[in-house]
């Protein structure tokens, strides 16, 4: 059911909020009425594509292997946003918590802060990794040159993009 919502919404609101192209030359430069694309679309679009590849390529391996119940079950797991906002949600109005770790802090001391932290920065490298290797199979099969090369081009191009302040 969510995965027909979102199609529907998708199909629905593609065209109002990105007019289609009517020339190959507004297809191909993403351009329209010979205007570029706007700096914040573009960023959105890169940045979606970033975080969602290892998100993509999850759904189609689970897909493949399972069939409509694996794309669906991946699909379902996108309802755990929802369920964290509503989580964040509570915590804000009932605690005044500013945020997750202000929250933890206050109420469970610091080791509870220290732990958290420390999953997080384990969970984010994970999620930085896996995508690095949707990057690197795009290039080779796992552990050839190209794969490699290309991770760790991806990875120091990232890197000094962050280093930059970007």
């Amino acid at each position: 059911m969510v995965t027909v919502g979102h199609g529907a919404g998708g199909l629905w609101g593609a065209p109002v909020l990105c007019p289609l192209a009517t020339s190959a030359y507004e297809f191909f430069r993403g351009a329209k009425k010979n205007q570029e694309t706007g700096f914040w679309a573009l960023t959105a679009s890169l940045v979606i594509s970033w975080l969602f590849a290892k998100s993509i390529m999850n759904a189609a391996d689970l897909g493949y292997a399972f069939g409509l119940v694996g794309g669906l079950a991946y699909a379902a797991y996108y309802l755990s946003f929802l369920l964290t906002g509503g989580i964040i949600y509570r915590l804000r109005t009932r605690f005044g918590a500013t945020s997750l770790h202000q929250f933890l802090g206050h109420h469970y001391g610091r080791s509870a802060l220290v732990v958290f932290s420390l999953l997080l920065a384990v969970r984010l490298l994970n999620e930085i990794w896996s995508n690095a290797m949707v990057i690197g199979l795009h290039f080779g099969p796992q552990g050839s040159s190209p794969y490699i090369l290309s991770i760790l081009v991806f990875t120091t191009l990232t890197l000094g993009y962050t280093l930059k302040g970007g």
